[in-house]
């Protein structure tokens, strides 16, 4: 009996066991599961995640790659423009330079021609400088001013090579003070331009010539029916008729 109690004893303590054991593997198993449950979740969760931040990574890529495209052709565009600039810039340059010797060689013409239309404007006979001293005297003060431009100096070189050219083309009368045999005398003047000029006074009749930049009075006997002639000629005091004088000019 006793050992039939022993027995029975272990036998219940054997089932506990093994209840118990079963127990607590049920206990892991159903944690375990849980657990496994839990990390699928999570990586249902991160999967779904990544899913999203896929898609915006690929729209960023696509716009990355845009971005790129758009800057390679942005770049293929500023390096044209830079090749532009610097053909213009080489243009510009060589532009100037042009103008530059433009302007050292308009500064020269302007030097030049100054020189000779002035030397020209003393060869003008006292009594007609009036004619061109207006212009005369403002070139003379451009060419010393240091602010008057090439353009106003052309102007004023024209405008005075005109005004010599209108009275190359007249016939003027004046009054004019000549030297003869030593003595200071006021004649009455006639020029043809600037070229040849005769003179009638009440004791002298003559030419007016054109020697190394100066006027002289020359008394010519022989010629002064002539010039006498032209003189009534001109103050309309006589019927006009072809008369032969001769033309000097500078000598």
């Amino acid at each position: 009996m006793l050992n039939k109690i022993k027995y029975s004893f272990f036998s219940l303590c054997f089932l506990l066991f093994i209840s118990t054991a079963f127990a607590i593997e049920r206990k892991d198993l159903i944690q375990t599961v849980e657990k496994i449950s839990s990390a699928q979740r999570l990586l249902s969760n991160e999967i779904s995640q990544w899913n999203k931040e896929k898609e915006t990574l690929l729209i960023e890529l696509s716009l990355i790659r845009s971005s790129i495209k758009d800057h390679a052709q942005s770049q293929g565009k500023l390096k044209e423009r830079v090749e532009a600039k610097k053909k213009e810039k080489a243009l510009l340059l060589e532009t100037l330079s042009k103008q530059e010797m433009l302007k050292k060689n308009i500064s020269s013409f302007i030097d030049e021609n100054s020189k000779l239309i002035i030397q020209t404007s003393s060869k003008v006979p006292t009594s007609l400088q009036y004619l061109i001293s207006d212009e005369l005297k403002r070139l003379k003060s451009q060419l010393k001013s240091s602010s008057t431009t090439n353009t106003e100096k052309l102007g004023t070189i024209n405008s005075l090579t005109s005004a010599i050219i209108k009275l190359q083309k007249e016939v003027h009368k004046t009054k004019e003070v000549v030297s003869i045999n030593g003595e200071k005398l006021e004649v009455d003047a006639i020029y043809l331009g600037s070229f040849t000029g005769y003179f009638r006074s009440a004791s002298a009749v003559g030419l007016l010539t054109l020697k190394d930049g100066k006027w002289i009075a020359e008394v010519t006997s022989d010629k002064s029916e002539n010039i006498i002639s032209l003189f009534n000629q001109f103050e309309k005091k006589a019927a006009p008729k072809i008369i032969k004088l001769p033309i000097g000019g500078s000598k």
